[in-house]
């Protein structure tokens, strides 16, 4: 018979695995079997000195996002960019994507940003790559609404990539 600690760690092995499955990141293409291309198998880190990175910038009260091609040192990261486009300072709160195209596939990469600290959680701060695609969109919430979300829970919010589109 199992003990308590074996069966606690079974358990928690079971949820990992659950968690894992189904967090939703779209990385096996189903048509032929083939997940998107791990560094050595094809993709670099960055080929040369620089990256070219598209950035789309959506403010609140705009319709229209304003698009611009961010040059980078080579392996700079989401927080970089944002540093580098001056929208630590433009934007107090962010809803951050990195939309990545690897073959014929396409990965939306959620980035998670704390106000508090002015800047992107290490765990999302994913290195940027050429041809990666930026999405950053202004945060019209306020402390209120934190104190709010904090009591009833956060409400879902629609993905960036769909917004305005």
């Amino acid at each position: 018979m199992l003990d308590r600690y074996s069966l606690r760690f079974g358990r928690i092995g079971v949820a990992s695995m659950l968690v894992l499955l189904l967090s939703g990141c779209a990385v096996m293409d189903t048509a032929t079997d083939k997940g998107l291309p791990l560094l050595g198998e094809g993709a670099s880190a960055a080929p040369g000195p620089t990256t070219s990175v598209t950035m789309e910038i959506r403010p609140v009260g705009k319709k229209k996002p304003e698009m611009t091609q961010l040059q980078l040192d080579s392996g700079a990261t989401v927080q970089q960019a944002l540093e580098k486009a001056k929208l630590v300072k433009r934007f107090r709160r962010m809803n951050i994507e990195v939309m990545r195209v690897a073959g014929q596939q396409r990965a939306k990469l959620d980035v998670k940003y704390d106000h508090t600290k002015a800047q992107v959680n290490p765990l999302y701060d994913y290195a940027l790559y050429p041809g990666d695609h930026l999405i950053v969109a202004e945060d019209p919430s306020t402390s209120l609404d934190d104190m709010f979300n904090s009591i009833a829970g956060p409400l879902p919010r629609a993905p960036l990539s769909r917004m305005g589109h």
